[in-house]
């Protein structure tokens, strides 16, 4: 064979393989991309959610009239963890029972309750003491999460503002964000961050040509004690004074348990300073103030909507989490931010929806109280909540 028709040949035979290859590469495009996440995994979504815990960036204006503008922001969504949901098959009860008798816990006896029930027929799998009420210890925070997310919304977020009421004077708010960060960091979920409210600070500062301003910090939205008289004090090592100013949940170094800062809002309006110091601007020591109502904002950063909050906080078991939300309810439905406040808008919140046991009582949010007293909530009551996709679904 000739030189000339042998190259003809090589030609004709890759041609063929660019062929296969596109019409390989179209059809894969082509499926759809199913199973990408759990079913009802992450109902709820949008990039609304995922803007709200994007730190403000400030238009250039006055300082008296500005407002920060969030930023787009990629959708913060964590990797699947689940299969895909198969054909609903009711377990059998028997063998459901057996294996939790079968789990010997020291000491436990018989002084402990808990229901299990197939949601889709109502079916009682399990059962022991079920009408009567123990102490929850962090099952308490489905009862906080539940009142939480029934009063505020799934997509409720709280804000951190700073505000100015006079040139060269601001003041940092505390709005009661559980997760406000010092910075950024890679994990899920996203949080807001105090040098990300410093950027947003600074540049409005800086465009109102102000170099040097005195620094105050407001926690007040929270009322009465910090510290729930219930707790045991040693206690203290494990869950931070709640306050509705902080950062990184007011920890003195890193870990839990460890020492925790007694002024967890001086502790983040320090931090705020530095990262206002690294922007540039001249800050004074921080002091506690009082901020106006009607102090124009110069820069303000949201939470991850309630949702994530409620997610992450029962994921982990937070407690600190748990007792800022528990206040945030009282908020939410009118009432002083406080523990006796809680107390009362959970109680009648449960009551509303019909899963408010006559032996029920509570104390905290998070369960690390001794004396509360819990029961499992009826099936039936399962279907009669609001549609809220993050509840946790009656958990005994």
């Amino acid at each position: 064979m000739s030189p000339k028709r042998i190259a003809l040949v090589v030609l004709a035979v890759i041609a063929a393989i660019v062929v296969v290859i596109s019409v390989l590469a179209g059809a894969i495009a082509a499926l759809p991309r199913e199973n990408r996440y759990a079913i009802g995994t992450q109902s709820g979504d949008s990039a609304a959610s995922s803007l709200a815990s994007t730190p403000s960036t400030p238009a250039p204006s006055s300082i008296s009239s500005a407002t920060a503008t969030p930023t787009p922001a990629e959708p913060d969504l964590p990797d699947p963890v689940l299969a895909a949901v198969l054909p609903r098959v009711v377990p059998d009860k028997t063998a459901v029972a057996a294996k939790i008798r079968a789990v010997k816990v020291k000491g436990m006896g018989a002084s402990y309750s808990g229901s299990v029930v197939e949601l889709g027929t109502g079916k009682v799998l399990y059962a022991h003491n079920a009408n009567r009420g123990y102490i929850p210890a962090s099952t308490m925070k489905l009862i906080t999460s539940t009142a939480a997310l029934s009063i505020l919304g799934p997509d409720h977020t709280f804000k951190t503002s700073v505000v100015s009421a006079k040139r060269g004077q601001i003041i940092l708010v505390g709005g009661g964000d559980p997760y406000l960060a010092r910075k950024a960091s890679a994990e899920y979920p996203k949080r807001a961050t105090i040098s990300g409210l410093a950027r947003a600070t600074a540049s409005r500062l800086k465009h109102d040509k102000i170099k040097r301003v005195s620094l105050g910090y407001d926690p007040s939205l929270f009322k009465g004690p910090a510290w729930n008289p219930r707790w045991p004090a040693f206690y203290g090592d494990s869950v931070s004074r709640t306050s509705a100013l902080w950062v990184d949940e007011g920890p003195i170094g890193f870990g839990s348990p460890g020492m925790r800062h007694r002024d967890p809002a001086k502790q983040a309006a320090t931090a705020f300073a530095d990262a206002l110091s690294k922007q540039g601007i001249s800050v004074t020591a921080p002091r506690r103030a009082q901020a106006p109502k009607s102090a124009p904002v110069v820069a303000k950063v949201s939470s991850m909507p309630l949702e994530r909050i409620v997610e992450h906080l029962i994921m982990v078991s937070d407690n600190n989490a748990a007792e800022v939300i528990y206040r945030q309810a009282a908020i939410g439905a009118g009432k002083p931010g406080s523990i006796a406040g809680a107390n009362k808008v959970v109680r009648a919140e449960l009551s509303r929806l019909g899963i408010w046991g006559a032996g029920m009582t509570i104390n905290d949010g998070s369960g690390l109280a001794h004396r509360p007293r819990c029961q499992p909530i009826p099936w039936s009551k399962c279907f009669e909540w609001p549609p809220i996709s993050s509840i946790p679904s009656c958990a005994p």
